[in-house]
């Protein structure tokens, strides 16, 4: 879709899109069969990017938490907030 056609799609349209693509990036399905897996996909609203994570795999507390440190941290870089690398 060219940037004229962006301009004149309904918001409804907009709105099913944007559902399609978030859906196909953070599928169940691994990419590779029985391979542990983590999808992250940033997607940019009104408010801002938020990030959207699926797990296949299982990651000890200490990892999970630092793994989310991280994505949060994304976040925030692509969100414009100072003070984060």
């Amino acid at each position: 879709m060219n940037k004229e056609q962006l301009k004149n799609i309904h918001d409804n349209d907009r709105l099913a899109i944007r559902k399609e693509i978030i859906e196909q990036a953070c599928g169940t399905e691994p990419p590779i069969p029985d391979v542990p897996y983590i999808h992250v996909v940033f997607c940019k609203g009104h408010n801002g990017w938020m990030p959207f994570t699926g797990y296949g795999c299982d990651l000890d507390t200490q990892t999970t938490v630092e793994f989310i440190n991280c994505i949060n941290d994304a976040t925030d870089v692509l969100n414009g907030k100072e003070g984060k690398k």
